[in-house]
């Protein structure tokens, strides 16, 4: 059996290690991040926990110490320095939730959706210092639901990711795998995403930002701006969430983008092209709610046009 250090934040991280604790293959120690799904799973399994706030030379020596044979890597979130990359005979395997070289970079899932990609997949590549460059060692294909959304697509990429990562670790560890390099050529990335990205723009497509919706929950979020009942000033406008929505038909030939109406009882907004019913939302400061819930209080919304 060989002895693992298993890299990983988040939930995604966890879907990885259930997988992998579950076939047989304990990790001896577990780095990650401010991330407490990844320590409750690790506590509970009686596994070591580190969560260093800096990967430099005190850190690599640190993990020298517990002479690994490989790591698996799994939405860690970090760079790791070539230091560190050099302690493992076999490498750090890297599960990323695309099919490289197409979507480097931390949000892959979001691009996805965003492009309305209808097949992506998942790479297991041996981890390099450069951001998700490594040679290939396995690939699988998914195919794209059009009401996959971020939470649902990282759950079934990283659950395949984790099935094809065992089905070649032995083979790695006894040398019958060849990596095979990325083409360079075809490399495309992704952006970290801000706050900001997710402010609608109502004069681009009901398309387009229902795929936003699906892509930027839970962050940063799909977001636009109401009035208040005091209303008038800029002060006085409010964050509303959108959480889920559906396209529909536009209500008339011409509706200024942004511009709330009724759609059987459910708030519903004028885009750029289309509209979209609002299906559930969450005010600022409150909880999620139906559309139809928030408008037989605010039905004075109808009229107004979002910002």
């Amino acid at each position: 059996m060989p002895k693992i250090i298993f890299f990983g934040s988040s939930h995604r991280a966890v879907t990885a290690l259930k997988k992998i604790f579950g076939h047989g293959f304990r990790p001896d120690v577990i780095v990650t991040t401010e991330s407490p799904e990844v320590e409750i799973w690790s506590a509970a399994h009686g596994i070591k926990i580190l969560k260093p706030k800096k990967l430099d030379g005190t850190f690599a020596k640190l993990l020298a110490a517990q002479k690994p044979d490989v790591g698996i890597l799994a939405s860690y979130g970090k760079l790791l320095s070539e230091e560190v990359l050099n302690i493992f005979p076999k490498g750090i395997l890297n599960i990323h939730p695309s099919l490289l070289p197409k979507y480097r970079g931390p949000t892959p899932e979001q691009a996805v959706i965003l492009n309305g990609d209808k097949i992506t997949g998942v790479s297991v590549i041996l981890l390099k210092k450069e951001m998700d460059a490594g040679p290939i060692l396995a690939q699988e294909e998914l195919a794209v639901s059009g009401q996959d959304t971020l939470s649902s697509l990282s759950v079934k990429l990283f659950d395949l990711g984790s099935e094809l990562l065992l089905k070649i670790l032995p083979g790695w560890i006894e040398n019958k795998l060849k990596p095979k390099e990325q083409d360079e050529s075809r490399a495309t990335y992704t952006k970290l995403l801000k706050k900001e990205d997710g402010h609608i723009d109502w004069s681009r497509s009901a398309e387009d930002i229902e795929r936003m919706v699906r892509a930027f929950d839970p962050w940063p979020g799909t977001y636009a701006r109401y009035n208040t009942p005091a209303g008038g000033q800029d002060t006085n406008f409010r964050s509303l969430k959108i959480k889920k929505a559906e396209i529909i038909s536009l209500p008339r030939d011409e509706c200024l983008p942004g511009l709330v109406f009724m759609f059987e009882g459910f708030p519903a907004v004028c885009c750029g092209g289309g509209a979209l019913k609002i299906v559930a939302l969450q005010p600022e400061g409150r909880k999620e709610m139906s559309g139809k819930a928030f408008m037989l209080g605010n039905s004075r919304v109808a009229g107004e046009v979002l910002r």
